[in-house]
C-alpha cells in the first residue's frame, strides 16, 4: 500500500473511531431508552447512519486496497476483451489469466476479479442467480459474445489460480457478473459503488450496532430470529 494510502486509511479509521464512540456515548448514557432516544434525535441519527455507511464501505474497499475504483465509484474491475489476445481461444484467455496473477497484465494489481469469496468456496448462490439474469439480458442486448467470455474466464481461472499456487477452493462471486449486468441496463459506472452501498446500508447499520453493544469486535452475526414464526400472508389478503 502506497504512502497515500496509508494516509487515507489511517484519516478514515480515526474518523470512523470517534463516530463509533459518539454513537456509543449516545446510547450508553442518560438512562433513555433506544426508542425514545432514536425518536428524540432522529435528524441526527439518520445523518449518522448515512454517513457511517458511506464511511464503512470506503474503509470495506480501502481494506481491499482498490483505491482507483474507490475514487471512480467502480463496483467491480473485471477483465474485458484486448486486442492483444484471440478471447475465442481457451488457451489464449487462460494465459492472459495468468498474466494478470503475475502482475505482468490489467491493473497490475496480481488479481481476478470476480473470482474467490472468503465464505463461498463451492459456489456463489448469488453469482448462480446473476448468471442467469445476465445470460437472458446479453442474449436481449445482443452482447453473447461477451458474456460467453466472462463465463470462459469464470470455468478457467480456478485451474489457473492453482497453477499459480492458490491451495483453497476458487469460485465465481456475484462481481464477475453484477459489473456486466449494471453495463447492460446502462447503469453509469459512477454509480456503481452507490448503488452498492445504498442496499447494504440498513445491514451495516443494524451489523455494528450489534458490534457496539454486543461484542465490540467485528463479527459475523449468526442470524438468530427471536420472533414468533407467522404464517405466510398473500399480498391481496394483507
Amino acid at each position: 500500500m502506497s504512502n497515500l494510502g496509508k494516509t487515507i486509511y489511517s484519516v478514515l479509521l480515526v474518523w470512523m473511531r470517534a463516530v463509533n464512540d459518539w454513537i456509543w456515548s449516545l446510547f450508553s448514557g442518560g438512562g433513555e431508552g433506544l426508542y425514545k432516544l432514536v425518536l428524540a434525535h432522529w435528524k441526527t441519527w439518520l445523518i449518522v447512519l448515512v454517513v457511517t455507511g458511506m464511511a464503512v464501505d470506503w474503509l470495506v474497499w480501502m481494506v481491499r486496497w482498490r483505491p482507483l475504483r474507490l475514487i471512480f465509484g467502480k463496483r467491480v474491475n473485471v477483465p474485458e476483451p484486448q486486442d492483444e489476445a484471440d478471447w475465442e481461444d481457451e488457451d489464449e484467455v487462460a494465459a492472459y489469466l495468468g498474466k494478470i496473477l503475475d502482475k505482468q497484465a490489467f491493473d497490475g494489481t496480481g488479481l481476478i476479479y470476480g473470482m474467490g469469496h472468503a465464505v463461498y468456496t463451492l459456489s456463489d448462490p448469488r453469482a448462480e442467480v446473476c448468471r442467469r439474469y445476465a445470460r437472458t439480458l446479453a442474449a436481449k442486448k445482443d452482447l453473447g459474445e461477451e458474456f460467453a467470455l466472462i463465463e470462459r474466464i469464470e470455468r478457467l481461472a480456478p485451474q489457473v489460480m492453482r497453477d499459480h499456487g492458490m491451495t483453497k477452493p476458487i469460485c465465481a462471486n456475484i462481481d464477475l457478473y453484477t459489473g456486466f449486468i449494471y453495463k447492460m441496463l446502462g447503469v453509469p459506472e459512477t454509480l456503481f459503488t452507490p448503488l452498492f452501498a445504498v442496499a447494504r446500508m440498513a445491514g451495516w447499520s443494524a451489523h455494528r450496532m450489534e458490534e457496539l453493544f454486543c461484542a465490540h469486535r467485528i463479527i459475523r452475526p449468526a442470524y438468530r430470529p427471536v420472533i414468533e414464526p407467522l404464517e405466510y400472508k398473500p399480498l391481496a389478503d394483507r
